[in-house]
């Protein structure tokens, strides 16, 4: 299995795709944790999986639904609960960084392995700095920034693994987490270069046909290929967060002469005109680029990069109204609601200004809280 294939998988996996069973392991020694000024107290050898949002399988999206779950409570006002801060700083590795999932605690963290496609990753590693930092845990969402600076390319961009060749996936999301750590974005630097460089590297301009300008690639390939989920979160990357509040009208579309631009390129503003458009020809929706129906973890994301970049066109806020319209059909899994899911259409919402709580006529933090295994 090539890398590429193995991170189509995973980021299925990120999507609330994959269930297989259920792995648990036990934690050696004793811990404490802080939430709110209150210690947390971790007793010796207890089930690791006590607190995760989700019984599905977590090999491949442990962490980062978790991290999700947490940060998408906090947006709406949700406390967390006490065992799932617990479980997500448990799955700490001691250098900083978090892989997708640790089942032994007692075992050292995965080696890295491009091959083999292990190790800590930058998805979950972003995601847990933003959840951390979001229920006061800063020093724990300190060293995961550590663990970032140290798996940045020279590139400026972040692979999903340290050392595998960049992505605009990670490196959007890596980038979202700088704000939420009071850090601008460009602080990530490696050689002179940060994410917003590599972003820009892999943004299509003026070249192929025109409906792509402004898309971004999932990585820099010859030619570069556009990808909707990639767009959506180096988007959010790129702007100004998960989901802020604002209201203003769709940015214009690149003008280009000769196949290069005529003036200065908004990456942003490129990015959004893209997403925007792509939106209103599916009316709301963006299709699947694995099969037939609708992708609606992307057109979530779609919805969130939107927001971010402070726009709101009526191709968004039909998005928004499908979604919420389409709620079982995104989060429904086999057996259960799907935390991941649940935690991105409570941003959709709260980034909207609107109840997560009546979105649609669901509950979205309450079937997110069901989810939590005790």
């Amino acid at each position: 299995m090539s890398p590429r294939t193995s991170s189509r998988l995973f980021r299925t996996a990120l999507a609330g795709g994959l269930t297989v069973g259920l792995l648990a392991g036990l934690v050696p020694g004793a811990m404490a944790a802080s939430h709110g000024g209150t210690a947390i107290s971790i007793p010796a050898a207890v089930t690791s999986n006590t607190g995760l949002f989700g019984s599905a399988d977590p090999t491949f999206d442990g962490v980062y639904r978790q991290a999700l779950s947490i940060v998408a409570l906090r947006r709406a006002g949700v406390s967390v609960p006490a065992s799932s801060i617990t479980w997500l700083l448990r799955q700490q590795c001691p250098d900083g960084g978090f892989q997708a999932y640790r089942a032994d605690l007692g075992k050292p963290c995965a080696t890295t392995d491009l091959k083999a496609f292990t190790g800590e990753d930058a998805n979950s590693t972003a995601l847990a700095v933003i959840a951390l930092r979001a229920v006061g845990q800063r020093v724990a969402a300190h060293r995961a920034i550590g663990w970032l600076q140290r798996a940045q390319n020279p590139d400026g961009g972040f692979g999903y693994l340290a050392g595998s060749a960049s992505d605009a996936n990670s490196t959007g999301l890596v980038l979202t987490a700088m704000p939420a750590a009071n850090l601008p974005r460009t602080w990530l630097r490696n050689g002179g270069r940060n994410g917003v460089d590599f972003l820009q590297q892999v943004q299509i301009r003026c070249t192929g046909a025109t409906t792509t300008w402004g898309a971004l690639a999932f990585q820099a390939t010859n030619p570069l290929v556009a990808n909707d989920y990639a767009a959506a979160q180096g988007l959010a990357g790129m702007s100004f967060g998960l989901a802020t509040r604002s209201t203003v009208p769709a940015p214009g579309g690149m003008s280009c002469q000769g196949g290069r631009p005529t003036g200065y390129v908004n990456p942003v503003r490129a990015s959004a005109h893209y997403l925007d458009a792509r939106l209103a020809a599916g009316n709301g929706v963006l299709a699947s680029a694995y099969g037939t129906g609708a992708d609606w973890n992307t057109t979530a994301w779609a919805v969130l990069g939107l927001a971010s970049a402070g726009v709101q066109t009526p191709a968004a806020l039909r998005a928004r109204y499908v979604l919420s319209r389409n709620v079982d059909s995104y989060v429904r899994g086999t057996a259960e609601d799907r935390p991941a899911a649940l935690a991105t259409l409570t941003l959709v919402a709260t980034g909207a200004d609107l109840n997560p709580r009546r979105f649609g006529g669901a509950d979205l933090p309450g079937r997110l809280l069901a989810t939590r295994t005790p």
